[in-house]
């Protein structure tokens, strides 16, 4: 069981990670390799077990699209809708896979301020990757 003191320290990383991100994440979840929460926030009223649920489908479907294409292991995935993006980034902590996940919304270019703060779907993966590098730092510690 992890103690307090982490899962504060993990929800606080997601909480620094949706303000960076900005006004557009309507959720960020941390999962383990189990599908199993690991911290998370949802601001927009959805099930935190159901966004875990379809973290893991996306994440685990994109590993079998890469791994047929012989591509290696994908990073970072993304699905795009026309109200909607999910991206999931993936990451190793003590060799077991970890996976955070969030979603933006309105994120149409003509109609959003997400664009004109020049936030892309770039600078959104590195900090996912930034939030994943502190996830592990977190739970690798004594």
């Amino acid at each position: 069981m992890m103690s307090i003191g982490k899962i504060v320290q993990l929800n606080g990383i997601i909480e620094e990670t949706m303000a960076e991100i900005g006004k557009e994440t309507a959720s960020c979840i941390v999962i383990n390799e189990r599908g199993l929460i690991v911290a998370g926030r949802m601001l927009d009223g959805s099930s935190s077990e159901t966004f875990a649920a379809m973290i893991s489908l996306l994440s685990d479907t994109a590993l079998r699209i890469s791994g047929n294409l012989k591509l290696g292991s994908p990073r970072t995935a993304s699905v795009r809708t026309p109200g909607v993006t999910v991206l999931i980034h993936e990451f190793l902590v003590l060799n077991r896979q970890f996976r955070i996940g969030a979603v933006m919304t309105g994120l149409n270019p003509g109609r959003s301020s997400f664009f004109r703060r020049r936030m892309t779907l770039e600078k959104i993966e590195d900090s996912l990757d930034t939030a994943a590098r502190e996830i592990r730092h977190v739970l690798e510690g004594a």
